[in-house]
């Protein structure tokens, strides 16, 4: 939906502002990316990696300490990418946690026997609504 906007400068009219026309395009729906991506092997590379974050949310999300926000969508769900460079190399969809584990074998099948030490990844929720947020993204 269209809507029409008039930005006034201190003192100026209203009617002497133009119309401006923007569209939000959804944009207030799209889910916040993910926080705090971390990632810890479990003994080195080529190991199992282990891939947490931290939900945001738009509605009700004021900061109290030791408490996540509450959810505002109709189910928790999230979407991460192992990515080498703007190629997406894995993907894990229908994730229902803030967590996932890359394993040994994956990355094998992945990258062959030259598994980098540090990739990049990108974390996103995934909103019924809007489809998936902005990404969280993440050098491991």
């Amino acid at each position: 939906v269209a809507y029409d906007f008039r930005a006034l400068a201190s003192g100026q009219s209203l009617g002497s502002a133009q119309d401006v026309v923007f569209a939000y395009g959804m944009k207030t729906l799209c889910p916040f990316s993910p926080a705090q991506v971390t990632g810890a092997r479990v003994s080195g590379t080529g190991s199992d990696l282990v891939l947490t974050w931290v939900r945001r949310a738009r509605l009700n999300a004021e900061w109290v300490d030791y408490i996540d926000v509450p959810l505002d969508e109709p189910e928790e769900l999230y979407e991460a990418d192992i990515m080498n460079g703007s190629a997406v190399v894995r993907v894990f969809t229908g994730l229902t946690a803030p967590t996932v584990t890359y394993t040994a074998a994956q990355q094998t099948i992945d990258w062959g026997a030259s598994i980098p030490a540090t990739f990049t990844v990108n974390i996103y929720q995934i909103s019924s609504r809007y489809g998936n947020g902005a990404a969280a993204v993440a050098v491991i």
